[in-house]
């Protein structure tokens, strides 16, 4: 298929940048990006793309960073400063790399700036096509990736190209645009740009595996519904955060629809259905006291939902039914619970007169509240308790009343 035409806004093309570009943006990669643009607009051809490159360069920081390795994949050339919020952090890319299969040929509908396609392309053996509409965006992806023979940049609508191609591919990945015409984020499925409701189909028929990248507030059980197919949910982590919502789609798939919770190392797989039969058993007063440990579910968890399966399947106590937090006897579970798991040292009854006490042990605290009626801001005000230090502390609402759990 011939790729859509567009009118480009580029003095010249990216595969013509002289050295000067490169030395400007290193001289100037810390300056203020508006002086930049009043004293040096319109004296060379590359000028503005230069202070644009250094602007997005400033609104990535170390988002291209690889924590791992320290490896920087950052776009040697980036001429949407807007691109740089949407793209896709290096740790994320990282986890979708490692679904790809060696010799995968891989379909990539929304390149942006083309982090996911760069890490795919990686993988031993992969031949990568990447879609671009924007104009801009598919120039300075084409420079990007001029090094890579494996990869084929097109400039166009991804759906029409998909409809128009004869053959099948291994792999279709797709990160949809969250935000409606006005600029505001939209969350549900049907709602992103494309719809995928509306092109799965079309994606079905062209591909043996799919994946879908969404926004963490996506609505995991309804987007179950309007996908209307089984397939795989993954919720990740990234740096305390859940970055994504990642739907992994076989064509065909013949077991049932699961989830499966990312944090860090440690994966947790369920069902739905398994979710709904699981029973929750809850603390009492003597379940909670010091030396016993408190696990806290990771975001992606919290965003899952197996709320009662965490305490079925790892022999934990829940608080209480909206307190998401969990009592053990020990940390046996640590190395699998999808979270965090602190050795308790103080249990406090958080009682007016307790509260106003509170500042005498604890000057300082890391607080969160987990089903508790005020903010942290709040009760620390209250309790006139400086935010920080290396305690973690949790106000909560349990089965048996509010109380304060002071973790190592």
């Amino acid at each position: 298929m011939e790729p859509s035409r567009f009118i480009s806004v580029l003095f010249i093309s990216p595969m013509q940048l002289p050295p000067q570009f490169s030395q400007f943006v290193s001289d100037h990669r810390k300056d203020d990006v508006v002086k930049l643009r009043l004293k040096y607009h319109g004296k060379e051809p590359w000028m503005d793309d230069a202070v644009t490159h250094i602007q997005s360069l400033q609104k990535a920081g170390k988002k291209f960073i690889d924590p791992a390795t320290g490896e920087d994949f950052t776009p040697a050339l980036m001429l949407m400063p807007l691109s740089v919020e949407q793209a896709t952090a290096v740790g994320i890319a990282r986890h979708h790399q490692r679904m790809v299969r060696e010799g995968d040929t891989i379909l990539d509908m929304t390149c942006g700036l083309g982090i996911d396609s760069m890490m795919f392309a990686r993988v031993p053996g992969v031949t990568l096509t990447t879609c671009e509409l924007n104009p801009v965006a598919a120039r300075a992806a084409r420079f990007n990736f001029s090094s890579m023979e494996n990869v084929t940049v097109i400039e166009g609508d991804s759906v029409e190209y998909l409809r128009n191609h004869d053959g099948r591919f291994d792999l279709i990945f797709i990160d949809p645009a969250r935000r409606d015409s006005g600029g505001g984020r939209v969350y549900n499925i049907r709602q992103c740009t494309p719809d995928i409701t509306a092109i799965l189909p079309l994606m079905m028929s062209k591909s043996d595996r799919i994946l879908i990248k969404l926004s963490p507030m996506i609505d995991i059980t309804q987007t179950l519904r309007d996908l209307g197919v089984e397939c795989r949910i993954l919720t990740v982590d990234d740096r305390h955060e859940c970055k994504e919502i990642l739907v992994d789609i076989d064509c065909p798939r013949d077991t049932p629809s699961s989830v499966t919770v990312i944090n860090g190392n440690k994966e947790f797989g369920f069902t739905p259905e398994e979710e709904q039969k699981a029973t929750a058993t809850y603390a009492t007063p003597d379940d909670l006291h010091p030396g016993a440990w408190l696990y806290e579910p990771s975001p992606a968890a919290m965003r899952a939902a197996p709320f009662h399966l965490l305490s079925e399947k790892f022999g934990l106590k829940k608080l209480h039914q909206n307190t998401h937090l969990y009592i053990g006897h020990d940390n046996h579970a640590a190395d699998l619970f999808p979270g965090n798991a602190r050795k308790i040292i103080d249990v406090i009854e958080l009682s007016s007169s307790n509260i106003k006490q509170l500042a005498k042990r604890y000057p300082t605290l890391n607080l969160a509240v987990r089903n508790y009626p005020s903010t942290p801001e709040e009760l620390l005000k209250k309790a006139r308790i400086r935010q920080g230090g290396e305690l973690k502390a949790f106000a909560v609402t349990t089965t048996s009343g509010r109380l304060l759990i002071v973790c190592e």
